[in-house]
């Protein structure tokens, strides 16, 4: 019987420095993952900086466009102004030489 209950101890003993090698790897493995998270986390804020910029960007250019309107369209009010106060100073419609 004492036979027995060793090598059941043993089986036990065993069982248990399994366990914790086991444990050993598995806390190995969750830093790992931990690390590779921390690498993942960091690619993702650049990508959220790049697009961010990329937004303002396209915002920029949106105004742009915008503006290169607004002064193209404020230009040809000003050329038909100027056109009709030549008219109204000369009588007429071409610059008097």
């Amino acid at each position: 019987m004492s036979n027995n209950l060793a090598e059941r101890m043993d089986v036990v003993e065993s069982r248990l420095s399994e366990g914790d090698e086991s444990f050993a790897e598995l806390r190995r493995d969750v830093s790992q993952m931990r690390g590779q998270l921390d690498r993942v986390a960091d690619d993702l804020s650049q990508v959220k900086e790049i697009v961010v910029a990329w937004d303002s960007i396209k915002g920029f250019v949106a105004v742009v466009k915008a503006s290169s309107k607004v002064l193209g369209f404020l230009l040809k009010v000003a050329a038909v102004v100027g056109a009709l106060w030549l008219f109204a100073k000369t009588g007429e419609w071409k610059w008097p030489q």
